[in-house]
């Protein structure tokens, strides 16, 4: 099963492609719940990303990773913890 793709540029015009947040497989969700906020989210990046986008990952700055991250959460109006109400 393909997952649907966010898309995003930094300000640099670095492209990253990530499933959207929303459509994360339960298995990483679950392997991640009872770490906090921050090692989730290296966490799932490290699962999904693919090694090119994590090169470009390792190539930004906090505040650029930091709205990524938001951005990518508010595409799917959801945050960790939290799921999406069908």
């Amino acid at each position: 099963m393909a997952l649907e793709k966010f898309h995003y540029t930094t300000p640099a015009g670095v492209k990253v492609i990530l499933p959207k947040f929303a459509s994360l497989p339960f298995g990483v969700m679950r392997k991640v719940r009872k770490e906090g906020e921050a090692e989730s989210m290296f966490a799932i990046i490290e699962e999904l990303a693919d090694p090119k986008a994590l090169e470009q990952l390792d190539k930004m700055n906090m505040i650029e990773i930091r709205d990524l991250f938001a951005a990518w959460m508010e595409d799917s109006k959801v945050t960790l913890g939290e799921s999406k109400a069908s």
